[in-house]
């Protein structure tokens, strides 16, 4: 598999989680296992990070647009 140049490499990674702040990582503190993040529910067949560019969770925001077309009732 091809090497992402934005992609750290895996004792950085691992450095990185080990000095990120506590009160952010605690909920979602990976279980290390060969210096790489285990799945807390379980195995899923994939391996890597995929497109993401670390091994923490994708805290992404989607903002959601929506709008109706108002009808004048006359007085």
């Amino acid at each position: 598999m091809a090497r992402h140049s934005w992609a750290k490499a895996l004792a950085a990674v691992s450095l990185s989680l080990t000095l990120a702040s506590a009160a952010v990582r605690l909920s979602s503190c990976p279980n290390l296992e060969n210096g790489r993040p285990r799945n807390p529910a379980g195995q899923t067949g994939l391996g890597g990070r995929g497109l993401l560019r670390q091994w923490v969770p994708n805290r992404a925001a989607d903002p959601i647009s929506t709008s109706r077309e108002r009808k004048l009732v006359p007085h």
